[in-house]
């Protein structure tokens, strides 16, 4: 019974959310960048705070830093654009 509520929970999110999405396209679409954006933060964040609690790490995370470091500064002009 659980499992059931759960799903048609979900389903009815998930299709409130498209609908939304489909009617207000600019504001999903500025939604989706400020996520983007706060996920790439939250990584380069992470990394660099991996690399300097072990200085052996640093070269292992330094390129996955400057992909994440890359899609924050792509978000963050996307958004400066709109």
């Amino acid at each position: 019974m659980k499992l059931i509520s759960h799903l048609v929970i979900f389903v009815v999110g998930a299709g409130v959310g498209m609908a939304w999405g489909v009617h207000h396209p600019q504001a999903a679409q500025n939604l989706d960048l400020r996520i983007q954006k706060e996920v790439a933060q939250t990584k380069v964040d992470l990394l660099h705070r991996f690399a300097s609690d072990d200085p052996n790490a640093a070269a292992k995370y330094q390129q996955e830093a400057k992909d994440a470091q890359q899609k924050l500064d792509d978000a963050n002009k996307q958004l400066a654009n709109q």
